[in-house]
């Protein structure tokens, strides 16, 4: 069969090659290219006999040059000899006076993604502007915000939520004679207020106000604290409110201060891959604390508070989850299988009197009957 250059490209395409071919049958021309970019990337073509190296010179391939867009002079080809056919270049890009040496047309510096399309003229510059959408930050604020009062009320209804001594918990006696909605209400007087003035809910929602309200250091701006941007408590209660006014200047000013003042993050307990973690002094401790961002620091007080909680009350229904209530529930079940194990064995020594009773009584009937006979 005869193969076109059209079967040719196709072949190569197919290979394992990292190379892409093509045939412009309108202007007859066959061309080769490197899948990917970069100086690393090289089109080697050895011509392993005579034909081969017939078919190739026939074929008057070049080398491209994509500065200026030219061909170089047909590349001859000898039967067993290699040649370089092309070689990709890496580009180079200056940007804030640092210059990249790139393998691609795409870098990505302090969180703005650059794609270069085409070679800059010498000697000028492109200036690029970039902005922040300001608006979303503000609606982000304003749900924080939300948020953070939502679960402060929730923290102090628990806090001062009325006890009921007198329902204690029903037994399944009592449950028997009552309605699923009578047991329902009846239950929940009796597990209101469980965390009443509770001090590790205080511990928790005192290390949440001390979170908003500690400037962070590691922000290098004016507006180092949430009250510096606009969010300030405006009740005994420790709720907070926003001022989009001074927020949105804080922006305008500082476009990055919001997102260090939430986002910082100087815990140097952490060791990148590693569970373990440096123990720290106090003082360690408490610098870290102050370079550290409000949304960590609330993370932070929130697992910490979490872990003395699941500790002591467990997070599940069942009752061997090793924690201090969870443990008690064990071992009051284990006294209460003891205890009846005690008890039907003294039932059991009680049921043998009462059948050796019997038995003497019957003997005692039977002689009385023999006497008085």
């Amino acid at each position: 069969d005869k193969k076109t250059l059209s079967d040719l490209a196709s072949a190569i395409n197919k290979s394992e090659a990292n190379i892409q071919a093509g045939f412009d049958t309108a202007n007859g021309s066959f061309s080769m290219y490197n899948k990917t970019s970069g100086e690393k990337n090289i089109i080697n073509i050895t011509a392993g006999n005579s034909d081969t190296a017939t078919l190739l010179n026939n074929l008057h391939l070049a080398s491209y040059n994509a500065q200026d867009n030219t061909l170089g002079a047909a590349l001859s080809f000898n039967a067993g000899t290699a040649v370089e056919a092309a070689k990709g270049t890496n580009a180079q890009a200056t940007i804030d006076g640092k210059t990249y040496n790139l393998e691609s047309n795409k870098i990505t510096v302090a969180g703005v993604t650059y794609n270069f399309n085409n070679v800059s003229e010498a000697g000028k510059t492109t200036t690029v502007n970039v902005s922040q959408d300001t608006d979303k930050i503000v609606d982000n604020v304003k749900k924080f915000v939300d948020m953070y009062n939502t679960l402060l009320d929730s923290l102090n209804d628990k806090l001062s939520e009325e006890k009921y001594s007198d329902y204690k918990p029903l037994t399944k006696e009592q449950e028997a004679e009552m309605t699923e909605e009578q047991i329902k209400k009846w239950n929940e007087k009796a597990k209101s207020g469980l965390l009443y003035n509770n001090s590790q809910v205080r511990t928790l929602v005192s290390d949440m106000r001390e979170a908003l309200y500690t400037p962070v250091d590691a922000v290098d701006s004016k507006y180092n604290s949430l009250s510096a941007i606009g969010i300030t408590t405006t009740t005994t209660k420790g709720h907070v409110t926003l001022d989009e006014d001074k927020l949105r200047k804080a922006l305008t000013e500082d476009p990055d201060c919001v997102y260090q003042l939430f986002a910082s993050d100087q815990d140097s307990s952490y060791i990148a891959g590693s569970t373990n973690t440096n123990k720290l002094t106090a003082y360690e401790k408490k610098e870290d604390y102050k370079n550290t961002g409000v949304a960590n620091r609330l993370y932070n007080a929130m697992t910490d508070n979490m872990s003395i909680f699941e500790n002591y009350a467990g997070t599940s229904k069942a009752t061997d989850d090793q924690s201090y209530l969870g443990k008690l529930i064990s071992n009051m079940q284990t006294r209460m299988t003891s205890f009846q194990t005690l008890m039907k064995s003294y039932e059991n020594k009680l049921y043998d009197k009462y059948d050796a009773m019997e038995v003497a009584l019957s003997k005692l009937g039977a002689q009385l009957s023999y006497i008085t006979g």
